[in-house]
């Protein structure tokens, strides 16, 4: 949704937009990039439950939006006194969906939550879905697009706000008995690397990623090597 993310990156003070589209490297052992991905293991109750929207989604003249709250907050204190009234007063339908444990579980478990959501907003709409995530809501989405290849055609847009695409150097340093959340987004951990194994970005899918040189949490944020942006793969950033 074009409106969207100008809005969303006018809205953005002092802000960075990096682009990075490439070529796809190699999946170093992981899944390929077409693998389909495999069943649900979260019972679809609690899927169904976890996502709430402001309105029916029928009938839409725009795209809907799907927010996605970063670690240790729900949609409510994330999202309700900002976007969601934003939204609202465009006329945009938006949905939120609630990760479990506060998004500090396991993040592939929350993943699924994501592909849930996409599927069943892009079935009853019959449109497109536009994602807006922050922090670990901006990256968790892209498990879910690089290991459920089915959602791709689903949505058209990311937008990233301070996402931990590349991890925080703060949860290898300070992690030891810390929840599965905060070690799965360590610079080094293997959940990165096999998330941002193969492409990070995929080709239909335009990308927003915005976040400021001074983050206190996704660090460290500077240069082309950004945790934050996006390196590779046929996505487009405008």
């Amino acid at each position: 949704m074009r409106g969207v993310r100008s809005w969303l990156v006018a809205a953005a003070a002092a802000a960075m937009v990096v682009a990075m589209p490439g070529a796809a490297s190699a999946t170093d052992g992981f899944a390929p990039l077409d693998r389909p991905g495999p069943a649900l293991s979260v019972p679809k109750k609690q899927l169904d439950a976890a996502l709430t929207c402001n309105g029916p989604l029928t009938g839409l003249a725009k795209d809907p939006v799907l927010l996605v709250p970063g670690t240790t907050v729900t949609p409510e204190p994330n999202f309700s006194w900002n976007y969601q009234r934003a939204f609202t007063s465009m006329g945009i339908r938006w949905c939120a969906v609630t990760l479990p444990f506060d998004a500090t579980g396991d993040i592939q478990v929350a993943a699924e939550y994501v592909v849930h959501s996409l599927r069943t907003m892009n079935r009853k709409s019959g449109r497109e879905v536009d994602v807006v995530g922050w922090s670990q809501g901006g990256m968790v989405p892209r498990w879910a697009l690089r290991f459920w290849p089915d959602t791709r055609k689903t949505v058209d847009d990311v937008v990233g706000l301070s996402p931990s695409n590349h991890g925080t150097v703060l949860s290898d340093v300070t992690c030891g008995d810390c929840n599965p959340a905060f070690h799965q987004q360590a610079s080094q951990s293997q959940f990165l690397e096999a998330l941002n194994s193969g492409a990070e970005t995929f080709a239909g899918i335009d990308y927003t990623v915005a976040y400021t040189t001074t983050d206190e949490v996704v660090v460290p944020n500077l240069g082309p090597a950004a945790s934050s942006a996006l390196r590779t793969g046929n996505g487009v950033i405008a």
